[in-house]
């Protein structure tokens, strides 16, 4: 769907991810260093999981850096 909105209304990347959760779903925030243990309880859970940022000190704005993926790609 996301693709589609994309494609047809010539969106650009950022307008996007400002306008629509593109599909992240569920996250956990876990300090870094228990970041392992993290994943390791997710996957003996049987579902999979990936690390896809972090949290630092900074202006209080979010950074996105990278390139949207689709569900399925």
């Amino acid at each position: 769907m996301f693709r589609f909105l994309q494609e047809t209304g010539n969106v650009e990347e950022l307008e996007m991810l400002r306008t629509f959760n593109v599909g992240v779903g569920f996250m956990i925030v876990v300090p870094e260093d228990h970041v392992a243990k993290a994943l390791e309880t997710v996957e003996l859970a049987g579902k999979t999981c990936q690390v896809v940022g972090r949290i630092t000190r900074g202006e209080r704005r979010v950074h996105y850096i990278g390139k949207l993926r689709y569900a399925g790609e």
